[in-house]
């Protein structure tokens, strides 16, 4: 009897933690250069376009058409000759592996910005590494997780991403509207 040879491909085991940490750099240089697509991945905000003073980014193709094009740029040029054949021929069967990619990123973040505290989080990198108090913690993030202040850059004001951040306005003193309400 023959075996019948089956047409949906094979999904690859994609490894992107230390030798292959060049994957998520790819990953991530690929975010930088596509904004528009980066905002409709990350859930652009309609109180952020509004801000930002420009229209919001519509997701008009679905994130698995955005997932492709990653791919594409992640695994074209891969140390693994297998995957540099399946981004040019078939780059979709990435997409799911990108996306726990993304998945993961998120946890590790989340799990970074518990060292900083709710009020840390809600601050831009360079204030962090400018304030005594957190440009140590910043190290030790930055040395464990290298994509940190990308992410941050990107993530720290959306609560999707960043749930330590808190809503309130970073400069606020509420110690000190708490004393002037009890005057």
């Amino acid at each position: 009897g023959s075996v019948a040879k089956s047409s949906k491909p094979v999904v690859p085991r994609v490894s992107w933690e230390k030798v292959h940490a060049s994957r998520t750099d790819r990953l991530i240089e690929w975010c930088w250069t596509h904004e528009g697509e980066r905002k409709k991945l990350f859930s652009d905000s309609t109180q952020d376009a509004r801000e930002e003073g420009r229209s919001k980014q519509q997701l008009r193709h679905g994130k698995n058409q955005i997932y492709i094009e990653m791919a594409k740029a992640i695994f074209l040029h891969d140390e693994t000759d297998e995957f540099c054949s399946l981004a040019a021929t078939n780059p979709g069967v990435f997409t799911s592996s990108i996306h726990s990619r993304l998945d993961v990123l998120k946890m590790k973040y989340w799990k970074q910005n518990a060292l900083l505290g709710q009020t840390g989080a809600g601050h831009t990198y360079e204030d962090l590494l400018s304030n005594e108090k957190t440009k140590n913690i910043l190290a030790t993030i930055t040395k464990d997780f290298p994509w940190w202040a990308d992410l941050h850059g990107w993530w720290r004001t959306n609560p999707t991403y960043n749930n330590t951040f808190s809503a309130a306005d970073v400069r606020q003193d509420f110690a000190v509207h708490a004393v002037k309400l009890f005057k």
